[in-house]
């Protein structure tokens, strides 16, 4: 185990080093926010998936053009959901497909403003929007076809009525049911004119129930029966109209295929024909899979970007422990030799690390619009440690020991010897500097845990409990305790 000093000495060099990466890393993001690095490398890697012509139309689109600051020489936002990106691209895939979306908007526009009292008209007025799109592409003549099945597969409620009720009434032969042939006609052309299907059946049902028994009246009531079964089973208007919405609706997935091999970009053309067949045409699926194809693409992106940000962290760790004057060997030694000043930097440590929010890899600090608030918060934190840390412009005893002069008077001689005396020092803040805050933060905590863990200096050792003596046959514990010194303890 660690004795108190050499662990309160650890502890406080754990706690300059995590103060001097969270310089590094303010200073870095001040850089990267200037040279707008996130946003570059993010164009980079979306230009690697999609290609320079598409990925100019990509952020030229206003879902992305509106989340980045407007200003000539922009790169783009420095972050795009992968949400935003799947949605984005969906829409320049449905922009290739023109004929497609026209007829979308077409049939829309004419379900919305076409009144149809009929069935047939429905079907009239729709096919009569889309007539055109026959000659204009072989996406338009498939639209068509498909939405022509489409709507000779939904049966006419009033022709299927009246013929129906019609084919009952010519079987009506019977004097005495000649009202009835005349009830069942009079709703033949009720359904004619556009009437609905369920009032058609219940007027028919009434109709019949008074009917007088008889042969020829059960079997005509059966015909009834069934005609009523076929009527109420039958699409309504309102069944049609929402038939063809659901085309409407459905058109962007049902033709996407068919759009995308007529992409001419071919990198996209391949991948999305791929992740279309990996979610086997489900619409949700294959968004699905656009959005982990571009995570995981950021994710190399991301470690492009940290391995080129490391070669910068590295040049501002140094520019940190040279400008800060940051010497671990001195600080090490410093500690070592002062237990008051390293006491008060535990105590430092404790409350700092305590301040950090739950969860947080470290202290946060308060920015301004500069974004230069927390740079100087920390390196007024550095100079308050009571250390051998910074530089002076008045000479003084222990600046001079320290070789903390700024040698302004004497540059020739004096920055040598200074460089010479800080060099391993600085070389070592550096290097743990570019570990980086989350990991000095981390390392402190345990070894504050264990400096908690351990026992205090100032206890004292507590008195050995006393045991009692087992008593021979026959003797009182007076006598026992006599028998041992009278204290409880052999003599």
């Amino acid at each position: 185990m660690f004795g108190s000093g050499v662990l309160d000495t650890i502890i406080g060099t754990c706690f300059v080093f995590l103060l001097v990466s969270i310089l590094v890393t303010i200073a870095n993001e001040l850089v990267a926010a200037a040279l707008l690095s996130r946003a570059k490398w993010l164009r980079l890697g979306i230009v690697s998936l999609i290609e320079s012509d598409w990925a100019e139309r990509f952020y030229a689109h206003p879902l992305i053009a509106g989340s980045a600051p407007a200003g000539r020489g922009n790169p783009g936002p420095s972050y795009v959901p992968s949400r935003a990106f799947a949605n984005v691209l969906l829409d320049l895939v449905r922009a290739h497909g023109g004929t497609i979306q026209n007829a979308q908007s077409t049939l829309q526009a004419t379900l919305d403003s076409t009144p149809a009292a009929t069935v047939e008209q429905l079907k009239a007025g729709v096919l009569a929007s889309t007539a055109a799109l026959q000659a204009t592409s072989q996406n338009g003549l498939a639209v068509y076809a498909d939405l022509k099945r489409v709507l000779d597969a939904a049966p006419a409620t009033a022709s299927l009525g009246a013929e129906e009720l019609r084919k009952v009434a010519a079987r009506i032969i019977d004097p005495a049911l000649q009202s009835f042939k005349v009830t069942v006609l009079e709703l033949a052309a009720r359904a004619e004119q556009g009437a609905a299907s369920n009032d058609l059946a219940a007027a028919l049902r009434s109709a019949a129930e008074v009917l007088p028994y008889s042969a020829a009246v059960d079997a005509l009531k059966q015909d009834v029966d069934r005609l009523l079964q076929r009527m109420l089973s039958t699409a309504t208007l309102v069944d049609a109209i929402a038939q063809v919405q659901r085309f409407i609706d459905a058109m962007p997935a049902r033709y996407l295929r068919q759009v995308l091999t007529q992409l001419p970009n071919e990198t996209v053309r391949q991948t999305l024909l791929v992740l279309l067949d990996d979610a086997e045409g489900n619409f949700d699926k294959f968004k699905e899979n656009i959005e982990v194809w571009f995570n995981n693409a950021m994710d190399r992106v991301g470690g492009w970007y940290k391995r080129k940000s490391q070669w910068i962290i590295a040049l501002l760790s140094i520019g940190a422990a040279v400008l800060v004057n940051v010497d671990t060997i001195l600080i090490v030694k410093y500690l070592g030799s002062n237990p008051g000043v390293r006491d008060a930097l535990v105590s430092e440590a404790t409350a700092y690390v305590q301040s950090a929010p739950m969860g947080a890899s470290a202290p946060v600090f308060a920015s301004d619009a500069s974004g230069l608030a927390p740079l100087r918060a920390v390196h007024d934190e550095l100079k308050q440690l009571s250390l051998p840390i910074g530089w002076v412009l008045a000479p003084s005893p222990a600046a001079s020991e320290n070789y903390q002069i700024i040698p302004v008077g004497d540059y020739g001689t004096r920055f040598g010897a200074t460089v010479e005396f800080h060099f391993l020092g600085w070389l070592l803040t550096a290097l743990a500097a570019t570990l980086g805050a989350p990991f000095w933060f981390d390392l402190l905590n345990r070894f504050m845990s264990i400096r908690s863990a351990g026992k205090a200096p100032e206890d004292r050792p507590k008195p050995p409990r006393d045991v009692p003596v087992p008593l021979e046959p026959g003797q009182s514990p007076r006598e026992a305790d006599n028998a041992l010194g009278g204290d409880g303890r052999s003599t």
